[in-house]
């Protein structure tokens, strides 16, 4: 994985290949850390699904439309699809400065 091109290091007194290899690093782990959190919502996301009997898109859909009552449940379900499409645009941001 050759991204040193693309990464400019300005400002800082440390050697340029030690800076880019941590900012590297770092935006490794933190892909790491954004592909578990993806998981773990999918996961959460499929028992809503099973609980409710309807998909997330239709969740969303009633959800807008206003037809579903307020419970804590709903909260986190639309918590959960909101986070889960944050993290997908962070995912594939990290995966293409990485590759």
């Amino acid at each position: 994985m050759d991204v040193s091109a693309k990464i400019e290091v300005v400002g800082t007194k440390l050697p340029e290949e030690e800076v880019k290899r941590v900012v590297l690093s770092s935006l490794s782990l933190r892909l790491s850390d954004v592909d578990k959190t993806i998981g773990k919502l999918q996961l959460r996301l499929k028992d809503f699904e099973e609980k409710y009997g309807f998909s997330s898109m239709e969740f969303t859909e009633r959800s807008g439309q206003g037809v579903l009552e307020d419970d804590v449940d709903f909260l986190e379900w639309e918590t959960c699809i909101d986070l889960l499409k944050r993290l997908s645009k962070e995912k594939e941001a990290l995966k293409e400065i990485l590759s």
